[in-house]
This record gives C-alpha cells, sequence and structure tokens, in this order.
C-alpha cells in the first residue's frame, strides 16, 4: 500500500528543464496543451510504482526521481532513473513511433526508435527494500484503458483474419465486456473473502459463548431489541436459514437472557464488519443507478455483472454507449485501488460534461482513502477543485 508524495523529471517531453511537483494525498489533476508532456508524466510515475523500466523506452525524459511513501512501512522511498548517453546519429533514419508524434514540436528521435532497447533504464530506490522486486499496489488507466488494459491476448487464428490487425468494433466490445467482468470478480473475491472472515470469527466467538459463558463479560452498551432482531435475521439469512429465527415477539423473550445476549453481540459485530466490506460496492450501484440514464440497470453481483432492460431482458455489457463505458470502468477501478494510488490518462474520453463536473466527487465518494493523479483537457473534470490541486504543465 503506498502513495506518490512527490516527483521531478528533467527533459519532459524533450524539454530542458526540471519540473518538480509535491503531490496532495487525495486529488492531483495535470493540464496543458497537447504534447507538453501529460501522458509521459502519468507513465513515469505508473513505471517507478511498477519498478519497470521497460515501460519508459519511448517516453521521451532526461532523469526522473519519484518518491513513494509506503504505508505499511511508515517509510517514504525514492526511486531514481537516468538514460545514459547516446549517439542520435545513428538513428538518423529510425522511425518515429506514434507514441513520440504527440511530441511533435520537440521530438528527440533517440527516445522514439524502436530500435533502441533502452536497457538502461533501471530504477534504483533508497533506501533498499527487501523483496525483490518492489511492486506497489496501484492502478494506471492509459488513454486505452477501454480496450486494452487487462484484456488477454488476443489468438493469432483471429489475428489472421484480420486485415492490419485491426479489431472490428464488436470484437473490441466484446474485449471490454470481459476485461471489466474480470476486474468485477477479482474485486468482489476480496469482499467476499472479508464476509467469509467476519462469519467465521463471529461463529468462533458465538461457539465460545455458548461453551463458556461464564467468561463472557456484561455488554457496556445494550442493543436495543429492533437491531437486535434485524442483525440475527440477516446473519441467519446469509447462514441460509432464514426461517429459523421466528417473530419478533418470539425472540424478545429469548433476548431477555443473558446467554443470548452475548450472542447477539457477537452477530452484531459481524453484521457491521460485513456492513463495511460491501458498502462501496452498494455506493457504485447506487451512483450508476442515478448517473445512468434510458432503460438500463446494472446489477452487481457477488461474482458477475449484468445489464438489464426495465422489463429484465439481459442485454449484457457490450452494449453500453462509450461514455456508460468509460464511467463504470473508472469507477470499478477506484474501488480496486483501496488505499493506493489511482494514475488516470484523460478520464474525460466519451463521457457527457454533465459527468465529467462529478467524476472526481463521485470517486471520492467511492474511495476516500485512494490518491487520485489524472491529466486531462478538460476544464469540466477540475471546475470545483482547489487551485492547490491543480498543477499546469
Amino acid at each position: 500500500m503506498a502513495h506518490i508524495v512527490g516527483f521531478s523529471v528533467t527533459g519532459l517531453a524533450g524539454r530542458d528543464e526540471t519540473y518538480k511537483c509535491e503531490l496532495k494525498r487525495d486529488v492531483n489533476v495535470y493540464f496543458g496543451l497537447n504534447g507538453t508532456g501529460k501522458t509521459s508524466l502519468l507513465k513515469i510515475l505508473h513505471s517507478a510504482l511498477s519498478e519497470d523500466g521497460t515501460l519508459l523506452r519511448n517516453v521521451p525524459f532526461q532523469r526522473a526521481e519519484v518518491r513513494i511513501f509506503s504505508i505499511r512501512h511508515d517509510q517514504v522511498f525514492t526511486y531514481r532513473v537516468q538514460r545514459k548517453d547516446h549517439d542520435e546519429s545513428q538513428y538518423e533514419d529510425a522511425a518515429p513511433s506514434a507514441d513520440s508524434l504527440l511530441h511533435s514540436d520537440t521530438v528527440w528521435r533517440i527516445y522514439a526508435a524502436e530500435s533502441i532497447s533502452n536497457k538502461d533504464l533501471v530504477w534504483t530506490v533508497t533506501p533498499k527494500l527487501k523483496r525483490n522486486p518492489p511492486r506497489w499496489a496501484h492502478r494506471y488507466l492509459p488513454t486505452s484503458r477501454l480496450y486494452t488494459t487487462g484484456l488477454s491476448p488476443i489468438s493469432a487464428s483471429y489475428r489472421a483474419r484480420q486485415k492490419d490487425d485491426v479489431l472490428e468494433e464488436e470484437q473490441l466490445d466484446l474485449y471490454f465486456a470481459r476485461s471489466l467482468e474480470d476486474l468485477w470478480t477479482r474485486y468482489s473475491a476480496d469482499i467476499l473473502k472479508e464476509v467469509r472472515l467476519a462469519q467465521e470469527t463471529g461463529l468462533a466467538n458465538i461457539l465460545k459463548a455458548v461453551l463458556r459463558p461464564a467468561q463472557q463479560t456484561l455488554l457496556e452498551e445494550e442493543i436495543d431489541i429492533d437491531l437486535a432482531y434485524k442483525r440475527v435475521s440477516s446473519f441467519l439469512h446469509r447462514q441460509g436459514s432464514p426461517n429459523l429465527l421466528g417473530s419478533k415477539s418470539e425472540f424478545e423473550g429469548l433476548y431477555s437472557q443473558g446467554g443470548v445476549r452475548s450472542i447477539v453481540s457477537d452477530i452484531n459485530e459481524v453484521e457491521k464488519r460485513i456492513e463495511n466490506a460491501i458498502a462501496p460496492r452498494e455506493k457504485l450501484q447506487s451512483l450508476i443507478q442515478e448517473m445512468f440514464s434510458g432503460n438500463k440497470k446494472i446489477a452487481f453481483g457477488d461474482t458477475s455483472l449484468s445489464v438489464e432492460t426495465v422489463d429484465q431482458k439481459k442485454i449484457g455489457l457490450a452494449s453500453l454507449s462509450s461514455g456508460e463505458k468509460q464511467a463504470l470502468r473508472i469507477f470499478v477501478e477506484t474501488l480496486m485501488a483501496g488505499p493506493n494510488s489511482i494514475i488516470i490518462d484523460e478520464p474525460e474520453l466519451s463521457m457527457h460534461i454533465d459527468w465529467q463536473k462529478r467524476l472526481i466527487d463521485s470517486m471520492r465518494q467511492l474511495n476516500p482513502s485512494a490518491q487520485i493523479v489524472m491529466a486531462t483537457h478538460s476544464p469540466e473534470v477540475m471546475g470545483d477543485l482547489p487551485d492547490d490541486r491543480i498543477f499546469r504543465i
């Protein structure tokens, strides 16, 4: 678990000066003209968090330093990388990559040439970490996120049927659906793990209360009968015995007994822990239903996502509009970021202006512990942010 404290980059987008910035713990938005290095900057931050210098092969810069705070270690680690000197003349005929053309004002062919391996791009870290490599948990969403991030390799047989390896729109939509479903499955697995752990702990405490009632201490704060009945009903429903509880009046008679009160206290703790675990998912469902218009409804299951019409006809994730896909992907990634950094390039793509205006606030509601780092051209995205959260490149 980690977030970015600050960085300095020299030679960003081919400029000679050094760009420095101290990041905020919550939100950081970078903006500037095309070719000023916003995308390159995000790649550098992502590369440092991944400790993978190969990601910088076509990124125009001279050297960089990124400081990362580890929550677990309670310490700042400093990552540094620098290009070795190269002779540009040997790359006179090298064709620049598409990525480098974004920096057409000051293209350095040495950085754009596909023939350069850049094996010297290795991050060094101080102080040294015991684990190797020290990859930090974070989320990174480049502009290609809808169709390429997190996808499994495209089969050779399918590529063989395509001209110039260009995928059909239908196939891209299918890959988006699979990618998002994979993300949701991983996120849900973490939630279910927490739910099972809470249930196991609760059952163990209940068993102790039954076997060793004399060791149970008196409750400092009693749980009122309405809440107690609700908690026990929910607990039994999760255990597959919804009809075991009986009526509220019958439960009230049992609840007056001291041993039962102790058990209900344990059940209350279990249910509170489960509520905390599933609360972000419920926030996401509420947010999506509020934002998405028309006759679509997204069902967030324990292991799957599904899209239905108002008459409960399943239509699939691939049927969502590009703006809906964009928002949904960003929000799921935000949940998965946890207390770490989430880095997003141009989140406004395909989004309606009204959604752009509420994007950052929605992300903060879903996951207030995440550090948001994004680059944008949209004044609406950063419209309500304080000036100290906005950085011009």
